[in-house]
């Protein structure tokens, strides 16, 4: 959190960029970000137009042709510091559908004021509330319904993105943890 100063600034374009970041070699990233884009992404697509997909991370791209050839995603890959990229998205997204361990990236969202959706798995290890923290969906209309909601309703996404950040600054600092 000292780090990562929180931010909302939230412009119309803003509103509708949503990121995903996190290694695209790892399977359950991979798994996750395909699940999405399969099934999700056409229901935003059709409902928001204008909106931007940004992929940031490192790793192979070989799996992720449809991405590369969609207009509506910015496919970055890796990059030398990512906090540029969530201050350009309003919405960031953890899919996962598999995995293990507290995700950092997740923490690292809130912390930069991006609300997050993600699935059951993807917030496992994380002390959040859903729709007060974050917002949780593990089917592809709920998930695109929680992306859409804070991408039409400003107020509802500082709500969430403030919440996240004071939940992050509270639970999961430096110095919280250090202190315990």
């Amino acid at each position: 959190t000292s780090f990562f100063s929180h931010s909302v600034n939230i412009s119309d374009q803003q509103l509708k960029n949503i990121i995903f970041c996190g290694s695209l070699d790892y399977e359950p990233n991979k798994e996750g970000l395909l699940w999405f884009y399969k099934n999700v992404w056409p229901l935003i697509v059709e409902q928001l137009p204008g909106v931007m997909l940004y992929v940031v991370g490192r790793g192979d791209r070989g799996n992720y042709h449809e991405l590369l050839d969609d207009t509506t995603v910015n496919f970055i890959g890796e990059v030398p510091e990512v906090t540029p990229f969530y201050r350009q998205c309003n919405v960031a997204i953890g899919p996962l559908l598999q995995g293990s361990g507290t995700r950092l990236k997740i923490l690292e969202a809130m912390s930069l004021g991006n609300p997050v959706v993600t699935t059951c798995i993807g917030i496992e290890g994380i002390d959040a509330e859903a729709n007060e923290n974050v917002l949780v969906s593990d089917d592809a209309s709920g998930f695109a319904n929680a992306i859409i909601h804070l991408s039409t309703d400003a107020g509802f996404s500082t709500y969430i993105s403030n919440n996240a950040r004071n939940l992050v600054e509270n639970k999961y600092s430096w110095d919280f943890i250090g202190n315990s």
